[in-house]
């Protein structure tokens, strides 16, 4: 190679090496804590979340400085930017967070190296005794998971592990997003209304029952789809806020919905009303000011028909409790009792059968034939003395007949194909029914 181009390239390394060095000196980013060199330590042993009692964070996102304390019973609520239920558990996890932090020995230079100075996220924790404690929040250290920090008026130090990610907009959104605060399995009762007929859903020993709201509705109590209650339910109280609205507490649009649901002498009502792409707007106790909901599952429940929640079995059938099973249709009887071999009438288990299978009509109540003596049953003993049985009355023109729980719901009209099954189960071995 020439030496003129030699000349020239070791002259382009120089240049490069000095602009390199210009550019580290001009920018170089606050120094990382190094490996080992400094053991991080607690920033507040001895202080547990149950000390505090409030907590302020202002921080860029947020809307406003957000401030927290303690209310009666000790439970966590929203003062600033507005009075609002927050999620307990929540801001607990986020104490805890802060309380825990460690720190590295002091880090040299300026607070500005460390992204330290004026609007920069602040946290203030304040004990039930009075004393405060102040984490001015900075940058993130370059590498590692560090987080610059700085406790009151003291010099920059560096966190062990990260602290900036629990101090995100989205993770100080600490409001209570439960649209009512219940348990599933404690609901008893639930009243669902709107512009037409309300319903009443009602459970008893023997399951779900509904009805209209008034005295003088369309049908009578019938026999409810446990597991559509019992859904309903859990849709209900598992509903989630997907946005907060600012603005006044009615909905707007259309007459709104309704519903209630009763857990022991208390109860809750929610209030809800379509909005725009397949949402809901709601307000409940937990949230006074309209709120928006994904709407997909609630929309099946409020606009459910009546005959959609009747119960289409003719009897809850729970095989595993029962102790005896009864039977009289068409001159067949069953009277069988459950041993440790099985049942002492091993037609039990093929009428069990049939009546996992068995359909009815509870929307039709067989009209005449339900005045009509009782002429056959079916009565199923559960262990501890639970009953849970059907008579059968008058047949209708159809060859259908009517039946009724007694003292319980309205009567029903049970079809002739099921009829068949039932009897056909009754019969003898290898012999056809009459």
């Amino acid at each position: 190679m020439p030496e003129k181009q030699n000349k020239l390239l070791m002259w382009m390394a120089v240049i490069l090496a000095a602009l390199v060095g210009l550019i580290t000196f001009i920018e170089a980013p606050p120094p990382a804590p190094e490996e080992g060199a400094s053991k991080f330590t607690a920033a507040y042993e001895g202080i547990e979340p149950s000390q505090i009692n409030e907590l302020s964070i202002t921080a860029q996102g947020v809307g406003g400085p957000l401030r927290l304390r303690r209310g009666t019973g000790g439970a966590w609520e929203q003062v600033e930017p507005r009075p609002a239920r927050v999620d307990a558990r929540a801001v607990e996890e986020l104490v805890r967070g802060l309380l825990r932090i460690e720190l590295s020995a002091p880090l040299p230079g300026a607070l500005t190296d460390y992204g330290l100075d004026a609007g920069t996220t602040q946290v203030r924790l304040v004990q039930a005794d009075g004393v405060a404690h102040t984490i001015t929040v900075g940058a993130d250290a370059p590498v590692g998971s560090s987080t610059y920090v700085r406790l009151g008026e003291g010099a920059p130090q560096a966190t062990q592990s990260r602290l900036s990610v629990l101090l995100t907009p989205e993770a100080l959104d600490l409001r209570d997003r439960r649209l009512v605060d219940l348990s599933v399995s404690g609901v008893t009762q639930v009243e669902l209304g709107g512009p037409s007929q309300g319903l009443r859903f009602v459970k008893d020993d023997h399951g779900w029952w509904v009805e209209p709201t008034t005295a003088e509705g369309p049908f009578p109590r019938i026999r409810a789809a446990g597991g559509s209650v019992d859904a309903m339910i859990n849709t209900l109280v598992n509903l989630q806020v997907g946005a907060f609205l600012e603005g006044p507490a009615d909905l707007p649009g259309v007459a709104p919905l309704t519903a209630r649901l009763f857990e022991g002498e208390s109860s809750t009502a929610l209030t809800f009303a379509p909005d725009e792409d397949e949402t809901w707007l709601a307000l409940s106790p937990l949230h006074p000011s309209p709120v928006q909901l994904d709407g997909a599952a609630l929309a099946e429940i409020l606009v459910k028909g009546p005959p959609q929640w009747f119960e289409p079995a003719l009897l809850p059938v729970r095989p595993l409790r029962l102790e005896r099973v009864e039977a009289e249709l068409g001159g067949l009887k069953l009277d069988a009792r459950r041993t440790a071999e099985g049942w002492d009438d091993p037609r039990a288990e093929a009428l069990l059968r049939a009546l996992d299978q068995a359909k009815v009509d509870r929307g039709r109540g067989g009209g005449a034939a339900a005045e009509a003596e009782v002429s056959g049953r079916v009565r199923l003993t559960e262990a501890g003395g639970h009953v849970e049985q059907v008579e059968l009355l008058g047949q209708t023109l159809e060859g259908e007949r009517s039946a009724r729980e007694p003292g319980l719901g309205a009567p029903f009209v049970v079809s002739a194909a099921t009829l068949a099954a039932l009897e056909a189960a009754l019969a003898p071995s290898g012999a056809a029914a009459p």
